[in-house]
């Protein structure tokens, strides 16, 4: 895949642009927990801790930027993703899906000149079970 410039993403101090590629590393260095090759990146406690939910959400919890499969309460949640997973999420359903137990990330990317159409997180959450399903066993 070639990209001539990195679509736009959404934040909401502003919008910047960034690559696909880039997106899925930064969620590598979560599931690696903060390691890139084998420097230490970003604290792992920091990413222990941003990626535990602290509160209830409709598709399980949210920690510090990052959401997550598992409630804060353990109450089940109407959209279900993979247990133990946690994901970013941004404008038009940009999704970075981090599953720790599979050794496996999901990206999904919204290019909004092309499309207005949103990706849902219910949407989502099935395609990551989906992709689950026909993966190679652990």
């Amino acid at each position: 895949m070639v990209e001539d410039k990195p679509p736009r993403g959404s934040h909401a101090p502003g919008t910047f642009w960034y690559y696909t590629r880039d997106f899925e590393r930064f969620a590598l260095l979560y599931l690696h927990g903060g390691k890139w090759n084998d420097a230490q990146v970003v604290p792992e406690d920091w990413v222990r801790v941003s990626t535990h939910p602290y509160s209830d959400a409709h598709s399980g919890g949210y920690g510090y930027l990052w959401w997550t499969a598992d409630s804060a309460s353990g109450t089940p949640q109407e959209i279900s993703f993979p247990a133990g997973s946690f994901w970013a999420e941004g404008h038009l359903g940009q999704y970075a899906v981090v599953v720790p137990s599979r050794d496996l990330i999901i990206v999904n990317r919204v290019d909004e000149e092309l499309t207005k159409r949103q990706v849902s997180k219910r949407q989502m959450a099935r395609f990551a079970q989906m992709v689950l399903a026909v993966a190679l066993p652990n």
